[in-house]
């Protein structure tokens, strides 16, 4: 049992409340990183601007120091709107294909994105477009998909992370395709 005197629990309560809660950075935040670190300002001068600490560098090393694209879904990919319908159709016991009838999408298109997120019974519009946003942030990197003594291997090692076509393309440079 520990014994504090009451200096001690005045300085574990300052302790507690020097403690900062951690804040995820909002869209203006990494478009003002981005553009300080394109300006040539040092990783830890901005943190000390933005008053962050050592996850402005991870988020630099996260992406190799190269400012990532915005992401934007495909044209092909299902709205929110064709979802929702998607959705009532259900609801309203119509068939999966007289759904893709009426949205001029094909049969095929609807089945998978039904199957895809639980099934006629636990289908949720929402759900299914919150899954594709998701499913579009990049993935973390495999150690073993390329070998550390290529120069691709050693980039993808120390960035972290990096998205399926950026793993694609290194595969495919290392082929020689």
């Amino acid at each position: 049992m520990q014994h504090f005197t009451e200096e001690g629990e005045v300085m574990q309560q300052k302790k507690k409340q020097q403690k900062r809660k951690r804040r995820a950075y909002t869209a203006a935040d990494l478009a003002e990183l981005w553009d300080r670190w394109k300006r040539g300002e040092s990783s830890k001068t901005i943190a000390r601007v933005m008053g962050r600490g050592a996850s402005v560098y991870t988020v630099l090393l996260r992406c190799g120091g190269i400012r990532p694209r915005v992401r934007c879904r495909s044209p092909q990919a299902l709205t929110l709107a064709e979802r929702e319908e998607i959705s009532r159709g259900i609801a309203a016991g119509q068939s999966l294909r007289s759904i893709a009838q009426r949205l001029t999408r094909a049969a095929s298109t609807v089945s998978r994105e039904v199957r895809r997120n639980g099934g006629p019974a636990r289908y949720r519009a929402s759900e299914a477009d919150g899954r594709l946003e998701a499913d579009t942030t990049p993935q973390a990197v495999s150690t073993g998909t390329l070998s550390p003594a290529t120069p691709a291997g050693r980039t993808e090692a120390a960035r972290g992370l990096v998205s399926a076509t950026d793993r694609w393309l290194a595969e495919a440079n290392l082929s020689g395709e």
